[in-house]
């Protein structure tokens, strides 16, 4: 029987990378280190399961006891780190398109499958993966929570690898069409069964839905500007 061709790495806004970025694309979309806990999504691990509450890792979801993270290759269609008026935002949030049409499904699946006792489907957009991260902390001696900036972005254009090893960007300069590696956790939020909207001051898991958690994005290379391409000679071509 002859075995399946490779999935090869595809731009959804057309693209064009080099060999060397297709490869590191690649690699990084099908890491499966345990050593770090990285995985792409295609490595995903069947073992995975929610962490011990002792731990404090009830809400995340772990491979062999530490949080497993998963790795988001694609083209940013949208980020949102800051408001209107260039505040930090409470709940930040970044779309990609994946490079991998398959890892488009497995994300999907994953939200799907790993909730738990909720009557409302899950909303997903159908070309879409989204991760998000809340952006809160209490206010020193004042009654409720302020944002604070999101600062795990980083340049991975040269290279990837530890965190110091990188420079750091601004989440302002991660914009449409940049591609990226989203590194994040799988975590779990109470919520109620009938709605499935969040609910709080509850301990039990009785109910619940899931997200993928930012834990940092590294920018691989920047979005193409659009260029006017040459049409060809075009004089001497007939009207109809």
């Amino acid at each position: 029987r002859r075995s399946k061709s490779p999935e090869w790495p595809v731009s959804a806004f057309g693209q064009l990378y080099d060999e060397e970025t297709t490869e590191r694309v690649r690699a990084l979309a099908h890491m499966c280190d345990s050593n770090t806990n990285r995985f792409g999504l295609s490595r995903v691990s069947k073992q995975l399961k929610w962490g011990s509450a002792d731990a404090g890792l009830d809400e995340v979801l772990c491979n062999d006891g530490r949080p497993a993270i998963f790795m988001l290759v694609g083209e940013v269609e949208h980020a949102a780190f800051y408001d209107e008026y260039d505040k930090p935002e409470k709940f930040v949030r970044i779309s990609i398109k994946p490079m991998y049409h398959s890892d488009l499904t497995v994300a999907h699946n994953m939200l799907r499958n790993c909730c738990h006792n909720v009557k409302t489907s899950e909303h997903l957009f159908y070309d879409l993966i989204e991760a998000a991260r809340k952006q809160t902390r209490k206010m020193r001696n004042m009654r409720g929570t302020e944002a604070y900036e999101f600062k795990h972005a980083y340049d991975a254009s040269n290279s990837y690898g530890p965190k110091s090893t990188m420079a750091t960007i601004s989440p302002s300069d991660i914009g449409y069409r940049d591609l990226v590696l989203i590194e994040c956790k799988m975590v779990r939020f109470r919520v109620d069964h009938e709605s499935g909207k969040a609910t709080y001051y509850v301990k039990d898991w009785a109910s619940w839905r899931c997200r993928f958690d930012i834990v940092s994005v590294c920018r691989l290379r920047q979005g193409q500007d659009n260029t006017d391409s040459d049409c060809g000679e075009d004089e001497n071509v007939p009207v109809i």
